[in-house]
């Protein structure tokens, strides 16, 4: 199922504009759990992939098999696998619930929107661009500073990519959509992703997350940003998005 044309999402979206104010209702379990319930059988799918990732996390060599540590990318090991399965695993209860949310959110407002292929689709190309890109990242790091931790301590899974692609697919379709207002701010979606790459440094920074979220966040969102813009298929043939409230720039 192909998704709809720009033009056409935007006037599609308006209709779920109740949906979008409702979002965070999701984060309390009980709703989500309902949600869960009503959603589609992929979507159940993937929520109990995460489930079970938390659940084998609690064995720590799981970990070294099921997330992404950029040493193991290299010869001998390559754990290529890792590109695919670190985006279920998590290691707190918290983000247990939290990747439930996105995965929820994302798929309630989109998947009218682009359909479920598209979706799932969407999902695979972030999180392992992102996995790619994030080490990368570290393993330059490595070759400035050869520090070893860097290559074989990290740890890179959850879904801050998908958190990041998420916000632009969001931005994309309503660009204008105030979410905050008060007499000394006014913040747009326009201002989401870059909020977002923000929020998670600090987060990082108190050391609630590692480092490496707020970087999967920031290839997440620059992922997310090239992939509609440039590639993404629509319905009548074209592909990407050339619309100047797209741009890198906003």
């Amino acid at each position: 199922m192909n998704q709809l044309p720009i033009s056409q999402q935007q006037a599609s979206f308006k209709n779920l504009g109740s949906k979008f104010s409702s979002m965070f209702s999701v984060v309390n379990l009980k709703h989500t759990l309902s949600v869960m319930r009503n959603s589609s059988l992929i979507v159940k799918s993937f929520c109990v992939c995460i489930l079970i990732g938390y659940i084998i996390s609690f064995k720590k060599e799981s970990i070294q098999y099921l997330s992404v540590i950029p040493g193991n990318l290299l010869p001998p090991n390559y754990y290529a696998w890792t590109l695919f399965t670190h985006s279920f695993i998590e290691y707190r209860l918290l983000e247990l619930i939290f990747d439930w949310f996105i995965i929820l959110t994302f798929t309630r407002m989109l998947e009218p929107l682009w359909g479920i292929y598209e979706c799932v689709q969407f999902y695979f190309i972030i999180t392992v661009v992102v996995a790619i890109s994030t080490s990368f990242f570290y393993l330059t790091a490595f070759a400035l500073t050869f520090d070893e931790l860097l290559l074989f301590d990290v740890k890179i899974h959850g879904l801050g990519g998908l958190l990041g692609g998420f916000c632009v697919a969001i931005k994309q379709i309503m660009p204008d959509t105030i979410i905050f207002n008060v007499s000394f701010m006014r913040l747009r979606q326009d201002h989401l992703p870059l909020m977002l790459i923000l929020v998670s440094i600090i987060v990082s920074l108190i050391k609630i997350t590692g480092f490496q979220y707020p970087v999967m966040v920031t290839f997440g969102v620059y992922t997310g940003w090239l992939y509609l813009r440039f590639f993404q298929k629509h319905k009548n043939g074209t592909r990407g998005d050339s619309s100047s409230t797209f741009t890198f720039s906003r």
